[in-house]
């Protein structure tokens, strides 16, 4: 995103009233009228939704300078989804008609907004390919490496990516049991590939996750 664009974004949601939002909160779920459109300042927005089984799979992360749910209000469906704070996260509401007419005005922005959205569909056709035909062991590396790309910003005073995630939310992602995935970053850990904290990852090796990836 551009600085132009990045601008325009800022200057039309600072109108409205930021409100901070606690980590694993819900803001949106399924069937919910949508009335705003919510601008994330910063923190991370969880989109995923519950299968018929009742098993939760995570589908995307959002972040500065992303706003949601403006894609299910441009084609006029209705909300399947949960968005939550994944943490702790500093939003701003502005009311649907308003973000509407705004971007219409604004069609650099728009256009922007449909580029990301592509970046979007193409990550998750990736994610549903490695659900497909990826072994456990790449689809752990996929997720890692994705959510690196998601937070390369956090790093730790040796530089390296930390990950604030837990066991439970990986597995969510995958779609697997969170015993399965302990016991495989477990695994990791002793190849020298990450280290564990308390809701932590510390991604040691990328360049290996990469190789185990493919």
């Amino acid at each position: 995103m551009n600085g132009d664009i990045r601008r325009k974004i800022n200057n039309f949601f600072n109108n409205y009233q930021a409100i901070e939002i606690p980590k694993n909160k819900i803001i949106i779920r399924p069937d919910d009228t949508i009335k705003n459109i919510y601008f994330i300042k910063s923190g991370n927005i969880r989109q995923f939704i519950f299968t018929e089984n009742g098993e939760e799979i995570s589908l995307n992360i959002f972040k500065n300078p992303a706003f949601f749910p403006i894609m299910i209000t441009l084609v006029d469906k209705k909300n399947r989804f949960y968005f939550e704070a994944l943490t702790k996260s500093e939003i701003i509401a502005a009311p649907l008609d308003d973000v509407n007419k705004w971007l219409k005005s604004n069609p650099d922005v728009l256009m922007d907004l449909a580029k990301r959205f592509a970046l979007a569909i193409d990550g998750l056709l990736l994610k549903i390919e490695g659900q497909m035909y990826k072994n456990l062991d790449n689809k752990i590396a996929s997720i890692l490496l994705f959510l690196e790309n998601k937070f390369r910003e956090k790093k730790d005073k040796r530089k390296q990516i930390v990950l604030e995630i837990t066991h439970q939310e990986i597995a969510n992602w995958i779609g697997v049991q969170r015993e399965t995935v302990s016991r495989k970053l477990e695994l990791f850990k002793s190849n020298g590939l990450i280290e564990i904290k308390k809701n932590k990852i510390i991604l040691l090796n990328p360049q290996k996750l990469k190789e185990i990836q493919r």
